[in-house]
């Protein structure tokens, strides 16, 4: 995990802590600088993920990145402000709530993200949701790279594949995600690796919401694993990147085509065919 400091005005607290966490962080914390004005502490699966975070956010809060401390109960403490997430007919649900979740019109994922990336609160996870649940089809197969809690994996699971492959170099993702599949009983239908696997596919559906340095580096593996009439859907990118990004796969892969694009508070998801 990787941190991001803040330092900011009084005034500014409220508006740099939501902006914080409109990214998703794993946690945020905050307290008073040594000259008067608010320090606000956030965490975040990787430096990559935060030092994009950081080129996000305004100049003059200062964000620096730096070490995670080492007491981690400040991770957990966004716990007591986790909300219920409906995105179309997928409903993300802290799984940590003691009260049953009410009848609803779609699936239900019971999520613990831990120390992860995905709880559903990010514009793009929010996007490769909408994008996974519009596109996967009965029986599907199914590649979520970069896949962190495992919200996607678990969702697609339970929209109808008939096998998800998750993965992840995290630690705390290859903790969670075959926690979160066993807690919404897929576990069956899920395997997590720490890389692309040569086997197992080609994937009718490979979704990867990493960010677009990450993307570029993939590019031959996640085209390569792409089924010849498959999809791919690619998140976590701002939306001065996403032409880039777009480019990139195209010179991959000449057969693909971007058949759609989602933009949400300065985010972009892109899908290929």
């Amino acid at each position: 995990m990787s941190c991001l400091r803040l330092t900011v005005d009084t005034a500014d607290a409220d508006l740099a802590s939501g902006a914080l966490w409109a990214h998703e962080p794993i946690a945020v914390a905050e307290e008073a600088a040594a000259d008067g004005r608010v320090s606000l502490l956030a965490g975040f699966a990787d430096v990559a993920t935060a030092a994009q975070v950081a080129a996000a956010l305004p100049a003059r809060w200062s964000p620096t990145l730096e070490a995670a401390p080492a007491d981690s109960e400040w991770r957990d403490a966004w716990r007591v402000h986790a909300e219920v997430i409906v995105v179309g007919h997928v409903r993300l649900w802290p799984a940590w709530w003691e009260e049953d979740a009410p009848a609803f019109d779609g699936v239900t994922v019971r999520l613990d993200p831990g120390w992860a990336f995905g709880s559903g609160s990010h514009p793009s996870t929010r996007m490769a949701l909408a994008q996974l649940a519009d596109r996967i089809e009965p029986g599907a197969t199914v590649l979520d790279v970069g896949t962190g809690s495992g919200v996607l994996a678990v969702a697609g699971a339970l929209l109808g594949a008939s096998s998800v492959t998750a993965v992840d170099t995290d630690p705390e993702a290859a903790r969670v995600t075959p926690a979160n599949a066993a807690a919404n009983d897929v576990a069956d239908r899920i395997r997590f690796l720490d890389g692309i696997p040569e086997d197992g596919g080609p994937f009718d559906l490979v979704v990867a919401n990493i960010g677009a340095a990450v993307l570029t580096q993939l590019v031959g593996a996640v085209t390569a694993a792409r089924a010849p009439t498959g999809s791919i859907v690619l998140g976590g990118l701002l939306m001065t990147q996403a032409p880039a990004v777009a480019a990139a796969y195209r010179r991959a892969d000449p057969t693909l085509e971007v058949i759609g694009t989602d933009e949400e508070e300065g985010w972009s998801t892109l899908v290929l065919a």
